[in-house]
């Protein structure tokens, strides 16, 4: 394949994040949310009561970078800590009703936009995407 065929495919790749993002960003901002802290929620959410390391592992971000998300989190009483009593050190993160509501919301957003974006698909398209997206992720984790 070409040079210029994967210069194509990066820059298509920027684009769709790109927009995702803006369209995504939309969405937070009427519920007042910022971006690390939704995708915090849905890391936990995932992940179901997992530590903050848990969830910056996760997220592949540095433990010390999404405390300010998770303290507003607890303020917007979305989500909760659950301290350890045996290890102070050790605490859980857990959503709140209104932060699973606010998770499935957002999940509920997210299929929204994509159904939107892949409409005109058979189903035979979208399993071959998903195939193709898979394979891309295989070998993108090789590398690491």
């Amino acid at each position: 394949m070409e040079i210029d065929k994967f210069t194509d495919f990066s820059q298509r790749w920027r684009r769709i994040n790109a927009l995702w993002y803006k369209i995504f960003m939309s969405f937070l901002k009427e519920k007042n949310i910022t971006y690390t802290e939704s995708i915090v929620m849905l890391s936990v959410h995932a992940l179901g009561e997992p530590t903050k390391s848990d969830v910056s592992e996760y997220m592949r971000s540095e433990p010390q970078s999404i405390t300010r998300s998770i303290n507003s989190l607890i303020l917007k009483k979305l989500l909760m800590r659950n301290v350890n009593d045996k290890d102070k050190r050790f605490a859980q993160l857990i959503l709140t009703d209104s932060g699973k509501k606010f998770s499935a919301e957002t999940q509920n957003f997210i299929n929204k936009i994509w159904s939107e974006s892949l409409t005109g698909m058979n189903a035979n398209v979208l399993n071959i995407f998903g195939d193709q997206l898979d394979n891309i992720i295989k070998q993108m984790e090789i590398k690491i």
